[in-house]
């Protein structure tokens, strides 16, 4: 009976796997009437961008018209008047303009050079007293760096400090003027916030 039962579970594993499709209905096919009504006759778009184009490729064609009317009439042959043929033969005659008179000139290089040999020298002495101020200003300052080292090295030297206190009186305690502490019984009654809490 058990092996009955594999055999029965088994066949029943590979049917279920085997697609098994259904079968096709037999019957007469759906077939749509016609409309009364005409088809519908598709209106044509009212676009701004179409206008915009259509004014766009017009200024283009019109500038492309005139610039090559332009190129055409660069392109022709335009002579000039022949008046240079009437004009009179160029005749040299003297000039009534008085000589050139040759005047002294003056060249600034030597100015020049004088104001920048005398913003040099104060740049020099600019610099000498800077050096200079830089130099007392070291010096004063070892100066005090000496000064402190010495009061240091002073300071480390011991000192023993003088032999008053033998001299002193002896301390003597002496009772306080003030009355001893006086003991309390603490209050152990519970407050009234106690008591509305319990």
């Amino acid at each position: 009976m058990r092996e009955q039962r594999l055999k029965e579970a088994r066949e029943k594993e590979v049917a279920d796997r085997t697609f098994q499709a259904r079968q096709m209905p037999v019957g007469e096919a759906w077939k749509p009437e016609p409309a009364d009504k005409p088809a519908t006759a598709a209106k044509p778009f009212h676009l701004f961008s179409e206008e915009r184009g259509a004014q766009h490729e017009s200024a283009r064609s019109a500038h492309l018209v005139e610039a090559e009317r332009s190129e055409r009439e660069q392109r022709e042959f335009h002579a000039r008047s022949a008046e240079v043929l009437k004009k009179h033969a160029f005749t040299a005659a003297k000039s009534n303009k008085p000589l050139t008179e040759i005047n002294g000139f003056r060249i600034a290089t030597a100015e020049q050079a004088a104001k920048r040999k005398a913003a040099e020298l104060d740049k020099a002495a600019e610099r000498a007293a800077q050096m200079r101020v830089e130099r007392e200003e070291a010096a004063q300052r070892r100066r005090e760096e000496a000064a402190q080292l010495k009061e240091h090295r002073r300071s480390l030297v011991h000192k023993s400090r003088s032999a008053d206190v033998l001299k002193k009186e002896p301390f003597k305690p002496q009772l306080s003027a003030r009355r001893p502490t006086q003991a309390q019984s603490p209050n152990w009654a519970p407050t009234k916030s106690r008591v509305v809490r319990a």
